[in-house]
């Protein structure tokens, strides 16, 4: 069962980085975060991984809206470098070392959980988006405001053509990701063994 802080499933934002800020807490100094995206980008197949080296808010909210203080750290946070140079470096040399399809590229987060209509996926390409997906933007921001070392791997779970637009549901996209499922696992296996 998905026990996930989610805004689509009613969380605030400032809800959605409990996790995170507690694993912070406890000591973690890196997290990598996993999701799944429809791609926006059409030399992005279903199937392929993106390791995003940016992103887009569309979601409208912001997990330090209304924070008082600067603790746990400044609620005016720089988001340049938020997803981290090095690990997303290290990311992708792992994935290129286990001969995995990897793309770099910008995630777009939306709130869901509605998918996008066509035109919204052409604007969001135009936006300079790759992939759109749900979650891993308000985590981004609660790991660099403690200044943690943040990275997302998106499994690319449809091709979102918004010019050649086909029915979308979560039985199809859940078949896709179980389809590809083991180029995750390949890439975390890697990744845990160097």
């Amino acid at each position: 069962m998905d026990r996930s802080l989610q805004f689509y499933k009613g969380f605030s934002a400032e809800s959605s980085i409990f996790p995170v800020r507690t694993m912070m807490l406890m000591g973690v100094k890196k997290i990598l975060m996993l999701n799944f995206a429809g791609s926006v980008n059409q030399r992005f197949e279903p199937g392929s991984i993106m390791l995003t080296e940016d992103y887009i808010n569309l979601i409208s909210d912001n997990p330090f809206i209304g924070q008082k203080t600067d603790s746990p750290g400044s609620r005016y946070l720089d988001m340049n470098e938020a997803l981290c140079p090095e690990f997303r470096k290290s990311i992708y040399k792992s994935a290129k070392s286990s001969r995995l399809k990897v793309h770099q590229g910008v995630f777009l987060s939306v709130p869901g959980p509605s998918f996008p209509t066509p035109a919204e996926y052409r604007f969001y390409n135009l936006m300079g988006a790759d992939a759109v997906g749900n979650s891993g933007v308000f985590e981004c921001m609660a790991a660099h405001q403690m200044d943690r070392k943040f990275a997302c791997i998106s499994l690319i779970n449809d091709n979102c053509d918004p010019y050649r637009p086909d029915s979308k549901n979560s039985q199809k996209l859940l078949q896709t990701i179980r389809e590809y499922e083991g180029s995750i696992i390949k890439l975390l296996d890697s990744l845990l063994n160097h």
